[in-house]
């Protein structure tokens, strides 16, 4: 076939193409893409027709590429991978309007302040307003948009998931570190008995139950 015979490419025939290299039946390709087979048949003419080769060879076992159809098949990934990402090169709208952040206030100071800085620089028009308490606040009431807890909500029609866990360790300094190996009994900073239900403290109570608690505090996070 001389090149003055061949037809421009229709693009939604090498979509029809791929999709029979996957299936390999006319019957199966046209279930897929919810047409006929004679629909199918007629793309794939009309793509050899235009490229000047045969795509695939007809056996017992379905249709089978040919060299030309293997390397054809190749670039036709390629342009699927380009569709896709061709919506992803719109500009994005930019973020803008208020948000209300509800956690707790170790939570607020140890980790999500840092963090919101850093978003809200990225996006000036995001206003941010956190709520840094552990009492229930109402989301469908606009109370707050996103609260980040320590534990999964007993109630309440919301859409929870977990986004992390959280570790407990044994933490000292290296002079108490040094005094503990030495044999001598350690002596602990904990929480007083309105933070006893807390995660912390119920492991803390479980792994050290004759402990001192030398200093009591109802704060996750203390200056010293």
């Amino acid at each position: 076939m001389t090149d003055r015979s061949r037809t421009a490419i229709d693009w939604e025939d090498v979509r029809y193409f791929a999709a029979l290299a996957r299936h390999r039946s006319l019957s199966a390709t046209a279930r897929a893409l919810a047409v006929n087979h004679a629909t199918v048949a007629r793309r794939l003419a009309g793509l050899e027709h235009a490229l000047g080769t045969k795509l695939f060879e007809r056996r017992p076992s379905g249709y089978e590429l040919t060299a030309a159809g293997r390397r054809a098949l190749t670039a036709a990934g390629e342009m699927e991978n380009a569709a896709v990402a061709l919506p992803r090169l719109s500009p994005e709208r930019p973020l803008s309007g208020l948000v209300r952040v509800t956690t707790t206030l170790s939570l607020a100071n140890s980790f999500l302040i840092p963090r919101l800085a850093i978003l809200q620089q990225q996006h000036i028009g995001l206003d941010l307003e956190l709520i840094a308490d552990r009492r229930t606040l109402s989301l469908p009431r606009h109370e707050a948009d996103i609260a980040l807890r320590l534990g999964r909500p007993a109630s309440g029609e919301i859409l929870a998931r977990r986004v992390a866990k959280v570790g407990f360790g044994f933490y000292a300094t290296a002079a108490w570190r040094d005094r503990i190996e030495r044999g001598e009994p350690a002596i602990f900073v904990g929480f007083d008995e309105t933070g006893a239900h807390l995660p912390e403290a119920v492991w803390m109570g479980r792994r050290f139950a004759a402990r001192r608690l030398a200093f009591r505090t109802n704060a996750q996070i203390v200056s010293r």
